[in-house]
């Protein structure tokens, strides 16, 4: 339940790994968002695709480099969701990278090996740029435009949309 004061045409979901897969759910059964932002997202399960199809709000998917750490059928996304995604992957980015401080930074002194500050900071720019697109736009246009810069340097690759 959402209160009334709320304006829902504002509220992004948010989701990292399998966490992408629930905020994907979520928007499936309805949840009273403007988007979701997903974040190297992880899929498992039959149902899956069946939820994503169902999906009928825009979605970016900021990715990490699948040649450094492939995420479990990522591919599932951008696939099943018929219209309104975005997809970017981030080269040389780990799945870590989208956290901060990364769970073996935690464990290890703040040390994390297969992680990078600069990396971090590239997945909390796109996620901005694209929660602001949401909450202002309700498109993923403007976050979409803020990129070129970076798809021209090579930063972001894989860049699709439908």
């Amino acid at each position: 339940m959402i209160d009334s004061r709320i304006d829902v045409n504002r509220i992004i979901l948010v989701g990292h790994s399998f966490g992408g897969s629930a905020v994907a759910v979520a928007l499936a059964e309805g949840a009273p968002a403007a988007g979701g932002i997903l974040l190297d997202p992880a899929a498992i399960g039959r149902d899956l695709p069946k939820f994503l199809q169902k999906i009928n709000r825009p979605v970016m998917l900021l990715g990490a480099d699948d040649e450094v750490s492939p995420t479990r059928n990522r591919g599932y996304f951008y696939r099943f969701i018929r219209t309104g995604i975005a997809e970017v992957s981030i080269r040389g980015a780990a799945h870590e990278d989208v956290q901060y401080p990364s769970v073996a930074a935690l464990q290890n002194f703040g040390i994390d090996p297969l992680t990078t500050q600069e990396l971090q900071i590239t997945f909390v720019s796109a996620l901005t740029s694209t929660a602001v697109s949401l909450t202002s736009t309700g498109t993923l246009d403007y976050a979409w435009t803020s990129f070129g810069a970076v798809f021209e340097n090579g930063k972001f690759f894989n860049a699709r949309k439908k």
